[in-house]
């Protein structure tokens, strides 16, 4: 993982298959898990297409929920780094 996550360019694991809905739903088939995304957890995780760094994509949760940017940062770089370690994102 890069050191400064902000710069992190992170794309889903193609590997992991996803459901986008009502209900977001990301099935991990290696590791035989299924996790459920909230609302604001669906939003990060489509916005991590490989074409936005984690910085951006920050910003775009500031704009699209209407919150400040230095507090969405913390969140979806804390999203970000969980979803590496699950295996769900990769670099």
């Amino acid at each position: 993982m890069a050191k400064d996550l902000q710069a992190t360019v992170p794309k889903k694991n193609p590997d992991v298959a996803e459901k986008i809905g009502s209900t977001t739903m990301l099935f991990d088939a290696n590791a035989g898990r299924l996790y459920e995304l909230n609302e604001s957890a669906k939003t990060m995780w489509v916005l991590c297409d490989g074409n936005r760094s984690v910085g951006e994509v920050a910003r775009a949760m500031a704009t699209e929920y209407d919150a400040p940017v230095e507090k969405l940062a913390a969140d979806t770089a804390a999203f970000v780094k969980k979803m590496m370690e699950l295996g769900l994102l990769v670099e």
